[in-house]
């Protein structure tokens, strides 16, 4: 009970203090074989972050089809070989995000699951191939809802390839977040 209490209180005072926006991104990622998580966010616990939009696309050396998941976790990954993509402020005066950002290029041992949010059936060429690539958004806080709320380190949000390998994979991927 007192924890409901003391989120409302923080959502009041949100109201009247403008949230540090930042936004980040990986470009060409290497996706490993049967690849898991290839990027997570996670949260702060030294703030409430709110992850409004990803957005992924991608080339590879034989054009295939994956399954895209966005899912969550109560428990961060570990292990794996990574990458930490730059937070970028969207007003100076921000300061430094707090949001711990990954971007794997080996497979994680990957966090206790708490359940999928979206999947898409995604699909990707090559280089020189006709067809352009699409970029596969997922809008998170569309239509009145708050977006994707992560509060403390071990809450994840992360991109996952359903064990799939893209021959030649490269993905760019890029995120926008709120903390407060």
């Amino acid at each position: 009970m007192i924890k409901r209490i003391a989120d409302l209180l923080q959502d009041l005072l949100s109201i009247f203090r403008p949230e540090s926006t930042y936004s980040a991104s990986i470009t060409a990622l290497a996706s490993a074989a049967s690849a898991t998580d290839i990027f997570e966010i996670n949260g702060a616990d030294s703030k409430v972050v709110t992850v409004k939009r990803l957005q992924i696309s991608g080339i590879a050396t034989a054009a295939g089809a994956f399954s895209l998941v966005l899912l969550r976790r109560d428990t961060a990954n570990s292990v794996g070989t990574s990458t930490a993509p730059t937070a970028v402020p969207h007003d100076c005066a921000d300061g430094v995000a707090v949001a711990n950002l990954k971007a794997y290029t080996a497979n994680p041992t990957v966090g206790r699951l708490i359940g999928n949010l979206q999947v898409i059936r995604g699909t990707v060429t090559t280089a020189a191939g006709a067809i352009t690539n699409n970029s596969y958004t997922f809008n998170l806080d569309q239509r009145g809802s708050k977006g994707v709320v992560l509060r403390g380190f071990a809450q994840t949000l992360a991109i996952n390839l359903a064990a799939t390998t893209i021959t030649g994979g490269s993905f760019d991927i890029d995120v926008t977040w709120t903390e407060r």
